[in-house]
């Protein structure tokens, strides 16, 4: 799902004071939606130290939650010089 964020760019905008219009950028921070399957995960709390594959002890809990997993940084000058970043999901994850 998408959901814009817009932003002035005065990246290429000289200091001068041209007058010449900064970039418009729309930007999809995007979201995550939505409930998970009723499936389960285990997280390992304690792994056998001759074995790491093998786990001794584990939690067990419902996949409830979509949560961003993945992110991508949009940089963007503000027209006082300031160096922003927006993040945007790329990624959903089930925890």
């Amino acid at each position: 799902m998408s959901s814009l964020e817009t932003v002035y760019d005065y990246t290429d905008v000289p200091d001068n004071g041209t007058g010449s219009a900064p970039a418009i950028k729309e930007v999809d921070v995007g979201q995550c939606t939505g409930s998970c399957s009723s499936g389960q995960t285990r997280k390992c709390l304690l792994r056998d130290q001759t074995d790491p594959s093998k786990c001794l002890t584990g939690l067990y809990a419902k996949q409830s939650s979509c949560t961003p997993s993945h992110f991508k940084v949009h940089r963007y000058t503000t027209k006082d010089r300031q160096t922003k970043e927006i993040i945007s999901v790329t990624h959903c994850k089930c925890m």
